[in-house]
């Protein structure tokens, strides 16, 4: 997934595994997540859905849904880029087979 805007994302490899950290505001800690499916995260073209994320971190129920929320909501500027790029992809390719 391609990434745009200040998304509060990191990673680290340990073990072989992308590990994805975010600073969450409302909970005040880093928070461990991954997408469910980790091979699509590198596909161009993934819109990923909100049940694709993964939160690894041990918290309450609550504060799982409210991490997951939070996250979602600073993933959807990167998430509408790719949108965009894939819609002018499209269109690109629609007005070239006229």
């Amino acid at each position: 997934m391609q990434v745009a805007g200040l998304v509060p994302l990191t990673g680290f490899t340990f073990g072989g595994q992308m590990e994805l950290y975010f600073k969450s505001e409302k909970l005040n800690q880093d928070v461990q997540w991954i997408w469910t499916d980790m091979e699509k995260a590198y596909w161009q073209t993934w819109i990923p859905k909100k049940s694709n994320l993964k939160i690894l971190t041990q918290l309450k129920r609550d504060d799982t849904q409210l991490a997951k929320d939070e996250l979602w909501d600073n993933l959807q500027d990167a998430i509408q880029f790719t949108r965009e790029q894939i819609n002018l992809k499209r269109r690109q390719k629609r007005i070239a087979n006229k």
